[in-house]
């Protein structure tokens, strides 16, 4: 018996971007800035707007990408070049920035609570159980 390998689709990443962007909550961009994933460290900065960071986030654990190759993937798609070290630095502090998006999206209340859903870490970001 043979087996083939069924082919991946292949992701558009102009078209997929927009799409995801259409769902993020409007205030993206200052949930962000209040949670200072934009701040300057080194002067250098290549993350700028919350959509270059998200757009590395997406790519990075949406596709479960090693840093490098999302990284090089980002940047082919004519987003920001960045090392893949900085990615992890960026990933390390995204938890609370990503908690906060994703509360904005499904909230989650006293109600959700009493029926034991809640939130847990995963790869450094909260997801509802």
């Amino acid at each position: 018996m043979s087996t083939t390998a069924v082919p991946q689709a292949r992701p558009d990443w102009q078209d997929d971007w927009q799409q995801l962007l259409s769902y993020q909550p409007e205030n993206y961009e200052q949930l962000a800035r209040e949670h200072k994933m934009l701040e300057v460290q080194y002067g250098n900065a290549k993350i700028k707007t919350a959509q270059d960071l998200l757009r590395f986030v997406f790519v990075h654990v949406g596709c479960d990408l090693p840093l490098r190759q999302s990284v090089a993937v980002v940047g082919a798609a004519g987003g920001p070049k960045l090392r893949a070290t900085r990615l992890h630095k960026k990933m390390q502090r995204s938890p609370s920035y990503l908690e906060a998006l994703i509360a904005r999206m499904v909230p989650v209340g006293q109600d959700a609570r009493q029926r034991g859903l809640s939130f847990r870490l995963v790869g450094g970001v909260r997801e509802e159980c």
